[in-house]
């Protein structure tokens, strides 16, 4: 029966076959259960190297690797030493952000659980902190001219990132409802 099949469509009637056989040995009694994902992504193994290892400033290395022009550099108002003291700062800090992510991913999975597809969380790598300030700092002299080592965070409020994916663009407002509910909108912690 299934050999014409086969002939005709082989990879296609390979899989439906698949799945039917499947289907017919282990029905499916609940939906597939939605992924929760504490993992840090990383696009290459190079990527993943670099935030494992402290790597020291090297403004050429991320100038570089981030293709920064040389203009955005000779133009940003901001002294070396700064840019170096909030590099180092913040790979201080990585520890920490990484137990404040495992539990901003521990309430929104509890919070959410049911309602969303997946959820996936970040923290913004150091090269790519730099990177922002460069190019925010040329952008908006006025917000980035007195960044330093003691107020980066509040001023770059994207250090640790969150991704919430639903099925149902329908879905938008309970979810939306769910989250300042977890996570209230106080702007003197930022401003």
């Amino acid at each position: 029966m299934y050999s014409w099949y086969f002939r005709r469509r082989h990879k296609i009637c390979r899989l439906k076959t698949l799945f039917l056989l499947q289907i017919k040995q282990k029905p499916l009694a609940k939906p597939p259960i939605p992924s929760y994902d504490t993992r840090i992504h990383f696009n290459t193994e190079e990527e993943h190297m670099a935030f494992e290892t402290k790597k020291e400033f090297d403004l050429k290395r991320i100038q570089k690797n981030l293709n920064i022009r040389q203009k955005s550099i000779d133009n940003c108002p901001l002294e070396f030493s700064t840019l170096e003291e909030i590099y180092n700062h913040y790979q201080s800090t990585i520890p920490s952000l990484e137990k404040i992510r495992t539990n901003i991913l521990a309430v929104l999975n509890d919070e959410l659980k049911g309602k969303v597809h997946s959820i996936r969380c970040r923290i913004k790598e150091p090269d790519h902190l730099i990177e922002k300030i460069i190019r925010n700092a040329n952008n908006r002299p006025d917000k980035y001219m007195l960044i330093d080592a003691d107020n980066y965070y509040k001023i770059i409020t994207d250090l640790i990132g969150v991704r919430i994916i639903i099925l149902d663009k329908r879905d938008w407002k309970e979810v939306h409802h769910s989250l300042l509910q977890v996570f209230p909108n106080i702007p003197e912690r930022y401003s």
